[in-house]
Formats: C-alpha cells, structure tokens, sequence
C-alpha cells in the first residue's frame, strides 16, 4: 500500500524493491571529519590534541558506512548546498541530491519587542548552541574583542555546553576576551524566544555547517545573523544579514561591525527582512508541500 519510504536523520541503510527511497540528512561525516584534518592545529592549541586518534576512528568509520549505504537511496535531501558538495564528495551522484531546509514553528517564533531594560545603544550579538570545536568559539571571542574596540558598548551573549574538548572552556578564563562578554552553559528550551527577544543579531561562526537551527529561529524572531562562508545556513539569509569572508578575528571582526551598522540605520526594517525570509524558506507548510514533492518525483 506504500509509494515512498522516508528515513529521517541519515543515509537510508537499505532498500525497499518497488519503493521510492528519500533519505532527508543532517550533517556529512566527512565535513566534521574534514574540519579536524583540516584545523589540527586549533585543536592542538586548545589542549584538544587528544581527541583526534578517537575521532579519526569514529569518523573513518562513518565515512565507510556513508560509502556503504549511499547507493540505497534514490533522493538524498539535506539542508544546504554547502552539503550537497559535502554528498557529492561521498559519491552520491548529484542527480540523487536536493536542498530541503528544515522547518521552523513561525508561530511560536516570531518578531518580539526587546526588553525595556535594554540600553538603545547597544548591539548585542547572541550565539547559541553546543560549543564543539567545529563551531569555533576561539574565533567568536577573538573576533568579538577585535570588534569591541570599535564600539564598546557591544556585548555578546553565548549560551551552549561543551560536548566535548573542554579546553575551550579555558578560553572563558582569559579577562582579555571575556570583557562585555556573558556565558551562560545552558538555558531550558522556553527561554530562547526571550533571548532571541533580548539579542539584536545571531552570529554563528562555526564551519562546515550543514543548517544552524538557531540563525533559522532568529531570521523568524526578526534577528539578522552573521555567518561565516562554509555555513551552508547562508543560502536562506536576506540581504539585510551578513556573510564575513574568511575565518579570521578580523573578518568576523568586519562583519560585526557592518551588521551593527545596518541594524542601527534601519533596525525595523532589517527585523521584517528577516521575517520574511522565514516564512519564504521555513515555514512548515512550505517544507511539507517541498517534501511531498520529493516523495513524489
């Protein structure tokens, strides 16, 4: 009586004869691999050295196992099209390959006013999410006390756990960097529309990001975001929003300071910019109505 098989979360493991087969990922094992052969260095530097033998198993083993099942879907739909060339890279043929975001609740999330509390003056920028290496929060903070000589008032809030490579929690004890800087490890889930509410920008600088959920429930908050060039979360940003050029202090830098400037010259109608590309990419009837298409096709 089925048409379609629908796997969620990963690479179908095997095949139903005589049904249409849609695998709907998240993230590659070779983009979060990559990055750690790729920044070995960073990871050295932060006292993380030790993560990469395991890591290097872990991987090759995920990478092996993609490898393995790739041929058993006849679509394969992530977020991005920075992950479709991540797919593409595990020899799944592009033809099987299509960008499907995932959807946001636009009801729940939604433009707020900041609180009363807030200095008009400041622009504060909010990360959110899990501290993992790949999400380079030494570059946030380096970035951030680039761009706090610049406007002093700016302040950043990060809220987010260290799954793993607690070194970089040493990062939160250098004065230097933590000036106009708040952390908080984690926040229950009821609390975010408040700091989405509170923030005036999401900024997530992390690399090889297949979708970042949290620039996604900004852009419906009404929050622009400032992303980095292999977020593959830039394809749904407004013109409003920003992308910096490379992953240094002084891009990311740049980039706070250029979004702090739109957000000051025109903060209403950077907010509706924002909205509105929510309810053109995320909304949930879209993301249905793209997925049934899919299954269908």
């Amino acid at each position: 009586p089925y048409d379609a098989l629908l796997v969620m979360g990963l690479l179908a493991p095997f095949h139903v004869r005589g049904l249409r087969t849609v695998s709907w990922t998240q993230g590659t094992p070779n983009g979060e691999a990559g990055w750690f052969a790729k920044r070995m260095g960073v990871m050295l530097k932060h006292h993380a050295g030790y993560l990469l033998p395991p890591l290097a198993g872990i991987y090759a083993f995920k990478i092996a196992e993609a490898l393995s099942w790739q041929g058993k879907s006849d679509r394969v739909l992530c977020g991005s099209k920075w992950a479709i060339d991540s797919w593409s890279r595990l020899r799944v043929p592009r033809r099987k390959l299509g960008v499907l975001p995932y959807p946001i609740d636009l009801k729940r999330f939604r433009p707020a006013e900041p609180p009363a509390e807030k200095p008009p003056g400041e622009i504060l920028f909010l990360h959110l999410g899990r501290l993992v290496p790949r999400k380079r929060l030494d570059l946030l903070l380096a970035g951030f006390a680039e761009y706090r000589k610049r406007d002093p008032e700016a302040r950043l809030l990060i809220v987010g756990g260290f799954a793993y490579a607690s070194g970089y929690r040493r990062l939160l004890s250098k004065p230097e960097l933590m000036v106009n800087v708040e952390y908080r490890e984690a926040v229950p889930r009821a609390e975010v529309l408040a700091l989405l509410a509170r923030a005036d920008a999401v900024v997530q600088p992390s690399e090889n990001e297949n979708f970042g959920s949290a620039v996604a429930e900004g852009l419906a908050c009404g929050r622009p975001a400032l992303v980095g060039p292999t977020n593959g979360t830039k394809d749904y940003l407004p013109a409003s929003s920003v992308v910096f050029a490379e992953y240094t202090p002084a891009a990311l830098a740049d980039g706070m300071a250029e979004l702090a400037k739109r957000i000051r010259a025109d903060r209403e109608g950077i907010a509706a910019d924002s909205r509105a590309a929510a309810e053109r990419h995320f909304a949930v009837e879209v993301v249905a109505d793209a997925l049934e298409r899919q299954l269908r096709n």
